[in-house]
C-alpha cells in the first residue's frame, strides 16, 4: 500500500517520485516502499535506518525522529550554507542525533562531519562526499553531483577511441589543482580523431540532474565539438548527449578560449534528442556519464594532442535565472530615456563606465554632450543601480589598436598585455574614488569592443587580469547571437555559481543581445520586431536553464529616432520597454532574478 510523506525543507525538486528522483518542496506524493527506501538513500540523512515495516528512523541534526509513514508526516532540518546551522546528521554509527556542522576542505567542500567537540567526528566516503555537496546546494532546482574535481583521486576509463593510436591519463598540477591530462598519440597515417572520458562506476543511485557542467582546457587547433553524455542502466542504450562545439580562435567569442574554460549543457538541450527514453530529462534517472573529445583534424602518425579536464558536476542549476541589464559606455540617453523605462518595470541596471582621461580629452564622462556626468551617475547609484568599468580611456576604440596594437613601437604581447591591465585599472580606480562602486563593482570589466586577446584564443591578458584583482567580465560576442536565438542555445549559457574561481570563463561572459537589426530610423521596422522577439526568446531561455547572461544595451533614441541602422547599437524606447516588460513578466513567475552586474560576483572570489 503507498503511504504518504511530507518533507519539509528541501531544495524545490521534481515530481513525481520515483527511485532516486527528489520530490517537489513541502509536497505531499504518494510513496512505496521501494520509493521511500531510494529517497533515504538520495538524501544520505539516514546512515543508520532501522527499517521495520513502515516505520522508518530519521536522524535530523536536532533530533530522532521515528514516523509511521501511513500517517505521519517527517520533518527534515537542511544545512543550508551557513556556518552555525544544525545540519542533516551526515555521519555514521551515531549513537544518538548531535547538533554539529560540516567538516569542509580549503575549497569549501564537505567532507565529514563534527560536533565541535571531538566526541563525534566521521569522515564521508568520496561517494557521500557527492551526495552532500548536492544535498546543501540551497540555491539549486536539483543537487549538483561532483563526479570529478581536483578533491578526487577518481580516474575514467578511455572508451571509443576512434582509429588507431592511444590515449594516456596523466594526473597534473594547474594553479595549485590536480587536474588530469589526456594524451592521444597515433600509430598509423590515420590517428584518433575522438574518444570518450567515461565515468562507468554507476552512482550509488541513480540521479536526476538538470544540467552536465565541465572545465577543461581545449584541445588544440579547435573547432570540433565535444559531446556530454547522461546515461543510465550501467551503459549508453538509454542516455541523452549534446553537442558543443568551441568554435574557431577569435579575438572577441568566449567559446574560442583556449584556457581554462568551461561547458555547460542544460536539461531541456538533453530532452532534444534523448535515446531510450521520452520525456523531461530531470525525470530519467541518470548514473553513469561521459564526456567525449573530438580533435578537428585527427591526430597523426608522430603527433601527440592533449586535452585537460579539471572537473565533471552533474545537476546544480538554478532555481531561477539571473540577468544583468548592462547599458555600455556611459551615455547620456540611458539615464534620459532608457532607466524611467526600467524603473516602472522595477528593473536595476548597471553602466559600464568609460572613465575621462587628462591627456585624452574628449574621451569618456563629462567629456561631450553625448556622455552623462559624474553628478547623474551618483544619482543612478543612490538610486540603487550599479556603475562597472570599462574602456579604453585612451582615444583607442579597443585594447588592441593604436599603442595598444599588437607588435606597437616592438612591445612584447606581456608588455602590452600590462599597458592594457593599467587601463582597466585607471577606469576602476576612477569609480572607486568618486564612491560610484564597490569591491564587487570594481572586481568587474566591460572589455572594449568585445576584445580580451590577439585573435589565438590566448589567456595571458586573462591571466593578468585575474591577478589585478578583476572576476568578472562581459565580452561582445553574443551567444545565442541576434540572428540565431533559438530554443536551442542553452549550451552558451553558464552557471557562475558552479564554476571554480579561476575558471577563465567568469572574464569573458558572452551577451545575449542587443544590437539593433533594422532600416535606420524607421519605427516599427519588420526586422527589428523579429530581433527584439529573439531576444525575448533569449531571455526567456535562459530563465528556464536556471543559468547566468547579460543584456548588452548602449543608446536610447525616440521610437524611429536616429538608429545607425544594421548592427547599429541604438534601441528604440518602445523595444525596450517590450524587453523591460519580458523581464518583469519572468520575475514575477519566479523563474528570473533581474541583478546588478556587480551582485554576480562571489564575494568568497575576492581577494
Amino acid at each position: 500500500m503507498a503511504k504518504k510523506l511530507q518533507l519539509t525543507g528541501f531544495p524545490r525538486f521534481s515530481s513525481p517520485l520515483t527511485y532516486g528522483v527528489p520530490v517537489v518542496l513541502n509536497q505531499i506524493i504518494n510513496v512505496t516502499d521501494a520509493d521511500a527506501a531510494g529517497l533515504l538513500a538520495l538524501t544520505a540523512m539516514n546512515p543508520t535506518t532501522s527499517v521495520v515495516g513502515p516505520i522508518w528512523t530519521l536522524y535530523t541534526g536536532v533530533e530522532a525522529v521515528t514516523y509511521d509513514l501511513t500517517e505521519g508526516t517527517v520533518p527534515a532540518t537542511i544545512y543550508d550554507g551557513s556556518v552555525s546551522v544544525s545540519p542533516v546528521q551526515l555521519f555514521k554509527g551515531a549513537k544518538k542525533p548531535v547538533a554539529g556542522t560540516l567538516l569542509r576542505n580549503s575549497k569549501g567542500h564537505p567532507y565529514g562531519y563534527s560536533d565541535g567537540k571531538g566526541t563525534v567526528d566521521s569522515i564521508l566516503t568520496p561517494a557521500e562526499a557527492m551526495v552532500v555537496k548536492g544535498i546543501i546546494s540551497p540555491d539549486s532546482s536539483s543537487p549538483s553531483y561532483v563526479i570529478m574535481s581536483p578533491d578526487t583521486t577518481l580516474l575514467p576509463t578511455i572508451t571509443n577511441l576512434v582509429n588507431s593510436g592511444a590515449v594516456t591519463i596523466t594526473p597534473v598540477d594547474i594553479n595549485g589543482e590536480r587536474w588530469l591530462r589526456f594524451t592521444a598519440t597515433a600509430t598509423a597515417t590515420a590517428g584518433v580523431t575522438s574518444f570518450d572520458i567515461a565515468f562507468n562506476t554507476p552512482l550509488p543511485y541513480p540521479v536526476a540532474v538538470d544540467s552536465f557542467t565541465a572545465e577543461f582546457i581545449p584541445p588544440t587547433p579547435l573547432g570540433a565539438p565535444m559531446v556530454p553524455h547522461l546515461g543510465t542502466a550501467g551503459a549508453y542504450t538509454v542516455y541523452t548527449a549534446v553537442n558543443w562545439s568551441p568554435g574557431n580562435a577569435s579575438q572577441s567569442d568566449p567559446i574560442s578560449c583556449i584556457g581554462h574554460t568551461a561547458l555547460t549543457a542544460h536539461r531541456t538541450r538533453f530532452a532534444l534528442a534523448p535515446v531510450g527514453y521520452s520525456g523531461e530529462t530531470l525525470q530519467q534517472p541518470v548514473d553513469i556519464c561521459k564526456l567525449r573529445v573530438n580533435f578537428s583534424s585527427g591526430v597523426t602518425a608522430g603527433q601527440a594532442l592533449t586535452f585537460y579536464l579539471r572537473s565533471i558536476v552533474l545537476g546544480g542549476a538554478a532555481k531561477k535565472g539571473r540577468l544583468a541589464i548592462v547599458a555600455d559606455d556611459g551615455y547620456a540617453s540611458w539615464l534620459q530615456r532608457g532607466v524611467p523605462i526600467l524603473e516602472r518595470r522595477g528593473l536595476k541596471s548597471t553602466m559600464g563606465i568609460i572613465a575621462p582621461h587628462p591627456n585624452f580629452p574628449g574621451v569618456g564622462i563629462d567629456a561631450q554632450s553625448l556622455y552623462t556626468t559624474t553628478e547623474a551617475l551618483k544619482r543612478y547609484v543612490a538610486a540603487g543601480n550599479f556603475c562597472v568599468p570599462h574602456g579604453p580611456s585612451t582615444v583607442n576604440t579597443n585594447l588592441y589598436t593604436g599603442a595598444l596594437a599588437v607588435g606597437y613601437n616592438g612591445l612584447s604581447v606581456s608588455a602590452l598585455n600590462d599597458l592594457r591591465v593599467a587601463d582597466a585599472v585607471y577606469a576602476r580606480n576612477w569609480l572607486l574614488e568618486r564612491g560610484l562602486t564597490g569591491k564587487r563593482g570594481a572586481a568587474c570589466y566591460i572589455w572594449p569592443q568585445g576584445l580580451w586577446n590577439s585573435g589565438d584564443g590566448g589567456v595571458d591578458l586573462l591571466d593578468k587580469m585575474y591577478a589585478a584583482g578583476f572576476r568578472l567580465g562581459r565580452s561582445a560576442t553574443g551567444h545565442p547571437n541576434n540572428g540565431a536565438i533559438t530554443t536551442n542555445n542553452y549550451e552558451r549559457y553558464t552557471h557562475l555559481r558552479l564554476l571554480s574561481q579561476q575558471n577563465r570563463w567568469r572574464l569573458i561572459v558572452p551577451y545575449l543581445g542587443h544590437l539593433y537589426a533594422g532600416l535606420a530610423a524607421t519605427p516599427d521596422d519588420a526586422t527589428e520586431t523579429a530581433n527584439i522577439a529573439k531576444v525575448v526568446l533569449a531571455i526567456q531561455n535562459l530563465a528556464a536553464s536556471g543559468a547566468d547572461g547579460i543584456l548588452m544595451l548602449h543608446k536610447v533614441v525616440s521610437k524611429g529616432g536616429a538608429t545607425g541602422g544594421s548592427g547599429s547599437i541604438e534601441i528604440e524606447t518602445d523595444r525596450l520597454d517590450t524587453l523591460a516588460a519580458a523581464c518583469q513578466s519572468l520575475v514575477n513567475g519566479g523563474t528570473l532574478d533581474v541583478v546588478g552586474l556587480p551582485e554576480m560576483v562571489d564575494y568568497r572570489h575576492l581577494s
